[in-house]
């Protein structure tokens, strides 16, 4: 089932799902893309990334203790 795939932490935001992955996951997509969205698409480059923007730390977040002012 994809939900539980795309939803259980095997990748991050930034990992790109592919046509042929999406498709091998069973989602309804289209890979078609009008002329008209690749040209502007190319009106707005983005820039190219060496490292990923999210690190995973496989373990659970510890809360901070604050200090309570009014003691």
């Amino acid at each position: 089932m994809p939900a539980g795939i795309l939803s259980e932490g095997r990748w991050t935001h930034d990992y790109p799902i592919t046509c042929r992955l999406a498709e091998e996951l069973g989602l309804p997509i289209r890979c078609e893309m009008p002329t008209e969205i690749l040209q502007l698409l190319q009106l707005y480059p983005q820039p190219v990334r060496r490292q990923s923007a999210v690190e995973y730390i496989p373990e659970p977040c510890r809360r901070r203790r604050t200090s309570d002012s009014s003691k």
